[in-house]
């Protein structure tokens, strides 16, 4: 059974001090004994008047114990105070202190709650730091970049980011103001921190991850240096043959000026692959190239693929073989796959031997697709082979040039290979070298409207 509180038991002793006292006054009168009722009554009053003081003091110690729950961040207490008296008032007055207090506290939660959520959606690392340079707060991407997974909070922020130049821009601000921003080298990543100024003392710092971009800007570089660099050498012929027909080969010796023009031809065939290549590339990294599923029958689009190598092959003494016993039925982009396997075909006869062979095998499962070209070619060293698709590599520069080949054929076949959500791998050595293609059966965009 609950026992009464601090209030109730004042006033329950109370009354039972007045029934005594009238009681006592009653039993006075009665046998004419005044003076002793009077000493009673004064008894009564100052008995009532400490039980008073006693109670005063229990519904203080109450308001002192629920103001201490709400220091030590307890505001679901309240004080059982009741009466209208000054010391009731307080507890009411501390009951709707903790009140706010508890509401105040909801919201400043749900407020960082929502900080906390946009910020950590960010890929820029923020944090702030105090007057000391100590880390407050900091999101995921921050603790990523800046201390590679790890707290980081509570620590001084160089610690962890001890660059030289983010640190410089952290003390300009704090001297001028301003914000500033530097570009610095760390963990293997190229980073930009903006520094500015939050309040009197604290800062904002803000890291930008310019890894990828780095790394885009140098693939353009060099991109553009290499077609600059394969523009350039049939250029060059064709110009050189085209000056030499104009002063004067052609009319004084037409069987040379024939093999000029010859060449001058080939040289813009090359250009012309070359040019071709270079847009397809840069269609599929772009995602230009929409990938349009439909039905495709794989033996039909096999024997086409050889007839339309046939010429090429024989010019190298190469023979064509194709090994696919059954019609294959599949739901996929056949212009892709026609320029994925024409390319893989065209690799392996250009780098094949003479009186070598080139072997198209298709295959399929119930889910996949399984194209294989292998040749009887010189092979890829291994140092070379998890660089065969990169653009313009070449592992013999020389003999890739003078084969026709523009160094774009297996970058273009890795996009088309990622575009149809598919695999590939070589296998290579002395006797030739194989490239396996994995692709689903029914393209999965072939079911949307």
């Amino acid at each position: 059974m609950r026992s009464p509180s601090p209030s109730g038991r004042g006033r329950l002793q109370v009354a039972i001090i007045a029934v005594i006292g009238i009681a006592a006054i009653v039993v006075a009168v009665n046998a004419r004994a005044y003076a002793p009722a009077v000493a009673v009554i004064a008894a009564m009053a100052a008995s009532a008047l400490a039980i008073r003081q006693v109670i005063d003091l229990a519904r203080v110690r109450e308001m002192r114990r629920v103001a201490a729950a709400y220091a030590n961040g307890d505001l679901a207490q309240r004080a059982d105070i009741s009466g209208l008296d000054s010391v009731a008032r307080l507890g009411s007055e501390l009951n709707a202190l903790g009140e706010r207090l508890a509401a105040t506290r909801d919201e400043l939660e749900t407020q960082r709650r929502m900080l906390d959520g946009a910020l950590g959606s960010l890929a820029e690392g923020v944090a702030c730091i105090d007057h000391l340079d100590r880390v407050i707060y900091a999101n995921p991407a921050w603790r990523h970049l800046a201390a590679g997974g790890g707290g980081g909070i509570a620590a001084p922020f160089y610690e962890h980011l001890p660059a030289a130049a983010f640190s410089a821009a952290v003390a300009s601000v704090r001297i001028s103001g301003r914000p500033e921003t530097a570009e610095f080298e760390h963990r293997r990543r190229h980073l930009s921190g903006i520094v500015s100024r939050l309040g009197n003392e604290s800062l904002v710092l803000v890291l930008h991850d310019l890894t990828e971009l780095k790394r885009l800007e140098g693939v353009r570089r060099g991109f553009v240096a290499a077609v600059s660099h394969e523009l350039k050498t049939p250029l060059t012929a064709i110009s050189g043959f085209a000056e030499t027909l104009i002063d004067g080969a052609l009319e004084e010796d037409p069987a040379t000026a024939r093999g000029f023009v010859e060449k001058i031809a080939r040289h813009a065939d090359r250009l012309t692959v070359l040019v071709r290549d270079v847009l397809t590339i840069s269609r599929l990294e772009q995602g230009a190239w929409e990938v349009r599923p439909g039905p495709c029958e794989l033996t039909e689009l096999g024997r086409q693929l050889v007839e339309e190598h046939q010429s090429a092959a024989a010019g190298r003494q190469v023979q064509i073989l194709l090994d696919a016993p059954a019609p294959i039925e599949a739901v996929t982009d056949r212009e892709l796959l026609h320029q994925l396997l024409a390319n893989l075909i065209s690799n392996a006869i250009r780098y094949n031997r003479s009186g070598g062979s080139v072997t198209i095998r298709l295959a399929a499962d119930s889910e996949r697709l399984h194209l294989a070209v292998a040749d009887t070619g010189i092979g890829i060293p291994a140092e070379h082979r998890d660089r065969v698709f990169e653009r313009f590599y070449r592992i013999d520069a020389h003999r890739s040039r003078a084969s026709g080949g523009t160094g774009l054929g297996l970058a273009i076949v890795k996009h088309i290979v990622d575009a149809m959500q598919g695999t590939i791998v070589v296998e290579s050595s002395s006797d030739g070298t194989t490239f396996t293609v994995d692709l689903p059966r029914t393209d999965p965009r072939a079911a949307r409207p």
